[in-house]
C-alpha cells in the first residue's frame, strides 16, 4: 500500500472501497418508489467516463463530491458533479 493517508478525516474508517463493495452498497440502498435508474448501457457509459477522469480516487470515489461513482452512475437523474459541466453529457 502507498504512503497516502487513507482514513476519513472525521472518523477512523478507511475511505477506500473496492468497485465490488461500491456495487454492493448500491444493491443495499432503499431507494424511494419511482426512483429512475439508468439502463445498463448508460450506467456503463458513465463509469467509462469516470474511469478516465482525473477526479476519480481509488477507482470508486469522486473527489468533486465524495460520492461512490458506482452508486451515482446508477441514478438516472444524477449528473457528473464536475465544475464547468457534466462529464456525462452526451
Amino acid at each position: 500500500m502507498d504512503d497516502m493517508k487513507t482514513d476519513c478525516k472525521g472518523c477512523s474508517a478507511t475511505v477506500r472501497v473496492t468497485p465490488a463493495e461500491a456495487e454492493d452498497a448500491f444493491a443495499k440502498l432503499r431507494l424511494p418508489p419511482g426512483t429512475r435508474l439508468a439502463d445498463e448501457t448508460e450506467y456503463r457509459r458513465r463509469l467509462d467516463i469516470c474511469s478516465s477522469c482525473v477526479e476519480l480516487e481509488y477507482g470508486t470515489t469522486c473527489r468533486q463530491c465524495g460520492c461512490l461513482v458506482q452508486v451515482r452512475a446508477h441514478l438516472a437523474s444524477d449528473g457528473c458533479p464536475r465544475p464547468g459541466g457534466s462529464g456525462w453529457k452526451k
